[in-house]
């Protein structure tokens, strides 16, 4: 090369670093939206230079499928979004954007590249839903933030989660401007966190452990450690942590604790540079590690439970908690719309709407398994009064995980305590019956529920109907789930929208009910056999049929319209307790066993009282459903109406409530399940009776006059059904 051409070329290299696409880095990545919004997602590029980039030609050509138009120019220091769906963009952020994209980011994990116009790669950043990658970006209103744009991307040390919003419901993020994360050098890595012992027991310290690596040398590496008694979480206290030479591992000990401690820490470290790193950070669902100092556990029949109130926690340094004092549950006000806290948020019969409740809840769970004494800790989640109508006011609990922590799969559970026992007894087992008979169903358990340090005996464990109950049942999620109501108005009054509430409205729902109700015969069957699963609705409605549950036709249950599989209706059961043989109107060792075949379809009329009573029950003259009939009887719903008067389905319904009957209602399937429940339970209904200040020994006797009122239910039910002239 000629000494003019070598001068030459120095010239052009010199004057155009701003073309130096080596200067823009993938910086902020919202790959799932709270609420289902599934077309909300963007990817916001930086400019670390001070000078502008050409970005004609550039493409995205992994993850969004994205190519820039001519004379896109990035500012110096400046920021671009690229988003799927830039009018969904614009409703929440008020900034410049490009798209829309050819393709959409996995909820699952994906990875982005970008290049510029001559197809070489610039930036390349490969993330995921779980662990170590931070949790709040998966849906929970958070994004991935870059910390050290000028770093590599190809590490989660280089990634955290941006602030989350207050209700978890608002789309976060900071787009078009500096990451919340923002470092001017990287911080230092921290991992391989242990502890010993797993599950300290009252007077043994807990020693933690930590890696702790950076290239630049260290100025702190400390522990900080809050320990908990209920609604008083304490002040945050730090232990220098020190390292050892041979391992190279940083450990502190944390000074042995008394019994029922809830113990919350966290490393912290920094270096020369003053770039300090929280593990875990403050962003994350869980901000701090947790374990649980308790007395060794007994094992016994039942799992054990513990409700931990805590309140809020600040998780910047330096800051303190301030406490309020805790208000004490109101009977009235949790019957008729008021909460534990009166500045709690209030939903219909007092249970906090989930549209209030944080990401970072206030409470802790601790699940101890019956059978191995061992246990789990659910921290920074959120745990709010159930609605009920129960003779105390106060009916159980919501307990709401994060989804990458779950018990046995279940994101949501429902604690239940009822004014009648008996409908506690009879819920778990009308939901054995549909598992028997291959339907999706709610997971149950019993569980020996302590509240704040207060034993309170054994509740119900009802899994909520959500996504996470989709996927145990290999169902596809992604649908529209609705929750059948009986306050509600009209159709979509009465169908509570339980998933893409902010993309998508009642229409499947309100079309659907349309064609069944302007469709007769054969055209109403070929609509039903086009929309519904047949053989799912049919066990549903049979199993309800044989339960005598007169409430579960147009009443308690989720439908689920699987649009992103089958594209059919599903049906699932939910709020079983009065099964069994039980309704409203009853009283003393009744059982309720006369419930029509006919019952739920259109047509039916309400049996009329003989002697102003029925053995099943009282009048119901007052009734909007009964009419003047008996307590128990009900119009037919949206569904149940047409497909139990059609009779193409009614014949299948027939059938299978005949083949329950004779193969799986039996003594020989349900006595020896009554009897163990009956067996798992005695102590803990004198457990609930020396809590509650009842006569334990009158708990144990009115627990076996229940067990023997399901199965007279059982005996009785049976021999009504097989008798009627339509199952001959």
């Amino acid at each position: 090369m000629t000494i003019r051409r070598l001068i030459a070329t120095l010239i052009t290299v010199i004057a155009a670093p701003a073309l130096a696409s080596a200067a823009v880095v993938i910086n902020e990545i919202f790959y799932r939206a709270p609420d289902d919004i599934d077309d909300l997602q963007w990817v916001e590029l930086y400019n670390t230079s001070d000078q502008a980039v050409d970005l004609t030609g550039y493409a995205f050509t992994r993850g969004l499928q994205f190519k820039f138009p001519a004379n896109t120019k990035i500012d110096g220091n400046g920021y671009l979004v690229i988003a799927r769906n830039p009018d969904r963009f614009k409703q929440f952020y008020p900034i410049p954007v490009l798209g829309p994209c050819g393709s959409s980011l996995t909820t699952k994990g994906e990875q982005l590249e970008l290049c510029n116009a001559a197809g070489k790669s610039i930036d390349i950043i490969k993330y995921k839903e779980r662990d170590p990658w931070p949790a709040s970006a998966d849906g929970h209103s958070a994004s991935l933030e870059r910390i050290c744009p000028t770093s590599g991307g190809d590490t989660h040390f280089n990634w955290a989660a941006s602030l989350l919003s207050a209700d978890g419901t608002r789309p976060g993020g900071t787009p078009g401007k500096r990451n919340a994360c923002y470092l001017e050098t990287l911080s230092p890595a921290i991992s391989k966190v242990t502890r010993a012992p797993e599950d300290p027991a009252p007077g043994q310290p807990l020693r933690i452990e930590v890696v702790v690596t950076d290239s630049i040398p260290l100025t702190e590496v400390s522990l900080l450690y809050r320990s908990i008694t209920p609604n008083l979480p304490g002040p945050e206290t730090s232990i220098a942590m020190t390292k050892d030479s041979a391992t190279g591992r940083y450990s502190a000990t944390i000074p042995a604790q008394e019994a029922n401690r809830l113990l919350r820490y966290r490393i912290k470290a920094t270096n020369q540079k003053n770039a300090t790193r929280l593990f875990p950070a403050r962003n994350d669902l869980r901000p701090t590690f947790s374990t649980y100092v308790h007395d060794k556990y007994q094992p016994g029949r039942i799992p054990v439970g513990f409700i931990i109130n805590i309140g809020a926690v600040p998780t910047g340094p330096g800051e303190q908690p301030t406490t309020k004092p805790v208000r004490k549950p109101s009977v009235w006000g949790s019957l008729f719309g008021g909460s534990r806290d009166e500045n709690q948020p209030r939903g219909r019969f007092g249970e906090a709407p989930t549209a209030n409740l944080a990401p970072q809840g206030p409470a802790a769970f601790i699940y101890v398994d019956q059978k191995t004494a061992k246990q789990t800790v659910f921290d920074h989640i959120n745990v709010t009064p159930r609605a009920s109508m129960s003779g105390d006011g106060f009916g159980g609990f919501k307990v709401r995980f994060h989804k990458d922590h779950t018990l046995n799969g279940m994101s949501v559970l429902n604690l239940i305590i009822e004014g009648n026992e008996r409908m506690v007894l009879a819920e778990p087992l009308a939901y054995e019956l549909f598992y028997r008979v291959g339907s999706p169903a709610p997971l149950t358990d019993f569980v020996r529920i302590t509240i704040d340090n207060r034993t309170r005996g054994y509740y119900l464990l009802v899994e909520q109907p959500n996504s996470s109950f989709l996927r145990r049942n290999k169902i596809k999620t992604g649908g529209n789930m609705y929750k059948l109501i009986w306050y509600g108005g009209g159709i979509v009054g009465q169908h509570e929208k339980k998933t893409n509430r902010n993309t998508t409205n009642h229409d499947d729902l309100v079309a659907l009910i349309g064609k069944l109700s302007s469709t007769k015969a054969d055209e109403q069957w070929k609509v039903i056999q086009n929309n519904f699963n047949v053989p799912q609705f049919v066990n549903y409605y049979a199993v309800n049929m044989v339960l005598s549950d007169w409430d579960g036709f147009f009443n308690n249950f989720f439908t689920y319209h699987d649009t992103l599989g089958t594209g059919k209706w599903e049906i699932y059961p939910w709020d079983r307790d009065k099964t069994w043989g039980y309704h409203d109107g009853m009283w003393g060792d009744q059982v309720f066993t006369d419930m029509p075949l006919t019952f739920g379809m259109a047509g039916d009329r309400p049996p009329t009282p003989k002697g102003g009573q029925q053995q099943s029950g009282l009048v119901f003259g007052g009734s909007p459903f009964g009419r003047g009939g008996v307590i128990w009887w009900r119009p037919g719903g949206y569904f149940s109406a047409p497909l139990l008067a059609n009779s193409q389905f009614r014949k299948l319904f027939l059938a299978r409530t005949q083949e329950i009957c004779e193969k799986y209602y039996t003594p020989k399937v349900f006595f020896p399940l009554i009897d163990n429940m009956e067996k798992r339970l005695e102590d803990e209904v004198r457990i609930r009776g020396n809590a509650t200040g009842a006569d334990p020994d009158r708990a144990v006797a009115d627990l076996h006059r229940n067990m023997q009122s399901l199965k007279d239910h059982l005996t009785k039910r049976r021999e009504f059904l097989l008798k009627q002239p339509e199952l001959q």
